[in-house]
């Protein structure tokens, strides 16, 4: 079992493609749970996006790969880096697939 600390690891290939299968593609604007307007592969549309109501695939994915850079570095680097803690690659997917969903 590899161990490693804080930013030696990030979510792995398997790890993507199943957020990618759990949440789907939407190209289309939707409301998720919360009311929040959604598109691509769970993407929270801000205030001040200039995101328009349908878009690509290619679109989608660059959303997704944006919002996975964003998760990893402002919450799960940042926690196992405080608290100092040893994940193997499999523990760290985990806990990056339940931030994102």
């Amino acid at each position: 079992k590899k161990e490693v600390y804080d930013n030696a690891l990030k979510v792995s290939a398997t790890g993507i493609e199943f957020i990618k299968n759990y949440e789907e593609v939407n190209l289309s604007v939707y409301d998720a749970d919360g009311g929040f307007r959604t598109i691509g592969y769970g993407h929270v549309i801000l205030s001040g996006e200039n995101i328009p109501d349908r878009i690509n695939k290619e679109y989608a994915d660059d959303l997704f790969r944006n919002d996975i850079s964003l998760k990893r570095s402002e919450s799960l680097d940042d926690f196992i880096k405080q608290y100092s803690i040893k994940l193997t690659q499999n523990q760290y997917d985990t806990f990056f697939i339940k931030l994102y969903i």
